[in-house]
């Protein structure tokens, strides 16, 4: 994840590029836009549990025939690996004349998704908006009466219409635009402070949650030999508690406002205990890249993976479903193994 530069360098610099000959890190001058800050806060807090998770996207009726279909090949055939009972599934699958049972398992997912995705809408937390100014009042008024008047009109015609009356209108005419603008103001002003006020109530608790998460691991961790013991014996107060002030340190480059990254930066990441489930392009990769390399072999490693980059765009259809059904089986995996290694290590805890 990149990281944002402090507040003293992009009030100086909005652009956040290095000026002069800095010998600082290359870390300090990157930028994490504004829209991945806000996904990464949506993604932790969901993580967290303090806003709902995002409903899972409905499967398709292909997906449910490879879910029902590959056990059973897998059990007459187990010599054969992932990608070639796909084939075998995929294959199947075009012989299929009625396809009614999975079309309609697909119907019924994609209207739970639907009606999760509302309920998940509904309750997401508001967000600040800015306020109206007085042409969106004058528009709204005569949008209306412009279509009537000219119906031939399209959507910039319409808009070059309302920007010459709305210029050929007198101070005294404006006035009570402009009076409904200072008005939805104040509401606007209102409802982003109500916002802020919400935002940084579930910024408290996310900081609370990662304070706790850890502190759990700082006891749950065993010195490994009398010396360590005793370091931990005289630090003991120590890290029992996280001070945030010593979380706002220059190298961490980041604004104020987002502790709550911050605290999650100072945790110690441990390594993977298991393998993470690969992608359909991955698979696409695994496959296309022998091809690839015989039919180009002047290009270099990184031309190659453009060059697969390029192929995978155009994969449409049954092809493109069968690396993504083998995609979604090994994530399948890979979630079973993830639940085992989580339940033994609550065991052991």
């Amino acid at each position: 994840m990149d990281l944002l530069p402090p507040n003293d360098d992009m009030t100086a610099n909005p652009t956040g590029a290095s000026t002069g000959s800095s010998t600082e890190p290359m870390e300090s001058r990157q930028v994490m836009s504004k829209a991945s800050l806000r996904r990464a806060q949506r993604l932790q807090e969901e993580k967290l549990g303090l806003r709902p998770k995002r409903p899972k996207k409905p499967h398709t009726a292909y997906l449910y025939f490879l879910l029902e279909q590959s056990p059973r090949i897998r059990a007459e055939h187990p010599e054969l690996g992932m990608s070639q009972v796909a084939k075998l599934v995929g294959n199947t699958w075009k012989n299929v004349g009625d396809r009614t049972p999975w079309i309609e398992k697909a119907e019924q997912d994609r209207l739970r998704y639907e009606r999760e995705m509302e309920t998940y809408k509904a309750s997401q937390p508001a967000q600040k908006r800015q306020a109206r100014n007085p042409y969106w009042f004058f528009c709204r008024d005569r949008k209306e009466e412009i279509k009537r008047r000219c119906p031939n009109y399209n959507f910039g015609q319409i808009n070059k219409e309302l920007g010459r009356l709305w210029k050929a209108l007198s101070e005294e005419e404006k006035v009570g635009f402009r009076a409904l603008s200072d008005a939805d103001k104040r509401v606007a002003r209102a409802h982003n402070l109500r916002v802020e006020h919400e935002e940084a109530e579930r910024k408290k608790k996310m900081i609370e949650l990662l304070k706790v998460g850890t502190r759990r691991r700082k006891r749950g961790r065993k010195p490994k030999d009398k010396d360590d013991d005793k370091k931990d014996s005289k630090s003991k107060g120590k890290d029992d508690e996280i001070d945030l002030d010593d979380l706002r340190k220059p190298d961490m480059n980041l604004p104020q406002g987002v502790e709550w990254l911050r605290l999650l930066q100072s945790q110690k990441r441990k390594k993977p205990k298991y393998k993470r489930a690969k992608t359909a392009y991955h698979f696409y990769t695994i496959e296309k890249r022998k091809e690839v390399t015989e039919m180009y072999p002047d290009l270099k490693f990184g031309q190659i993976n453009r060059k697969l980059g390029e192929m995978w765009k155009k994969v449409k259809g049954e092809e493109r479903q069968r690396f993504e059904s083998m995609a979604e089986e090994t994530k399948a995996q890979a979630k079973a193994r993830m639940e085992a290694q989580d339940g033994a290590d609550s065991q052991m805890i």
